[in-house]
Parts: C-alpha cells; structure tokens; sequence
C-alpha cells in the first residue's frame, strides 16, 4: 500500500481519482521533467522523469479495489483526526471551565476574607445606644436620605444577625 500512496503523490492524484485524470497528471509531469526541456539539470529531470513514469505504471497496475480500500482508509484517517481534533477541543473546554469556577471561587473566597478583615477592624460597640458602627452608619445615611426607610430596616436587622454571630 505504501507504494501506491507514493505513486499517488508524485503523481498529485488521489486515489478516487479516474484513469483519466491520472493520465492528464502524468502527462503534465512528463512535459515539465522532460531531460531534453530541462536546461538546467537534466540529469536530475531524467531521474524525476524515471521516478514519474514508475509512479503511473504502479498506479495502473493497481487494480480498482486497491484504489477504493487506499480511497477509504484515507477517509477513515481524515474522520479519525477530526475525531481527535474534536476531542482535543471539548477537552481545553472543559478546563477552561474548570479553572473559570475555580478563579471565581478564590475571587469570591477572597472577598468574604476581605468583607470579615473590614468588620474585625470595625469596634463592634460604637455610639448610639450600644448598636454597633455599621448600623449607626446606616442610620445616620438614612437621616442624610441617602437610603430609603424599607432599605434601612432590612439592612439593620441584617447588621444585627450579622453581629450577634461574631
């Protein structure tokens, strides 16, 4: 099989190719390498020209059915490295994803430890009766109008729970 596949590639035929197309592409090759045309090197046009010329004769040699198992092992090899492409593909997907949740889960992993660094900082008793500072913040933009009142009395109960469990 091997020398028919690089008879089909001197010859820049695929095997799925007709006789005739096979013999148009070798006719072609023969007046490009003709050692009498070939000013330059002519010894090498003679060895290219003998290498074509074996090429053509192995590929009509070669019965048809050769020519179809060659034709559907290539289509088996291109379907297969699609396959693998794909495969590869779904691959770098999944890891992206997995290293996206992981960066928002140490984002937000850092943000909760920067959220209980700012309250540790904060004294939890400050003016106002004993309610601690965040809730005499809240309130003092309340008075301010900053904040609306139904605002002010979710996020005070929040505040409270929140700090009675510190």
């Amino acid at each position: 099989m091997t020398d028919l596949v690089k008879a089909l590639r001197i010859l820049g035929v695929s095997p799925s190719d007709d006789a005739q197309t096979i013999r148009k592409a070798w006719r072609a090759l023969v007046r490009t390498y003709r050692p009498d045309t070939a000013r330059r090197d002519p010894l090498t046009a003679s060895k290219k020209l003998a290498d074509i010329n074996l090429a053509f004769e192995a590929v009509c040699a070669a019965d048809s059915g050769a020519l179809a198992e060659l034709q559907a092992e290539i289509e088996e090899r291109a379907k297969q490295k699609e396959r693998n492409r794909h495969d590869a593909m779904m691959l770098q997907a999944r890891a992206r994803r997995k290293r996206e949740k992981l960066f928002a889960e140490a984002r937000a992993r850092d943000a909760v430890n920067a959220h209980l660094a700012r309250e540790q900082e904060q004294p939890l008793l400050a003016r106002n009766g004993g309610r601690d500072m965040c809730s005499a913040q809240l309130i003092d933009r309340a008075e301010k109008g900053f904040v609306d009142a139904m605002g002010i009395c979710s996020l005070l109960n929040f505040a409270n729970a929140r700090s009675s469990y510190v």
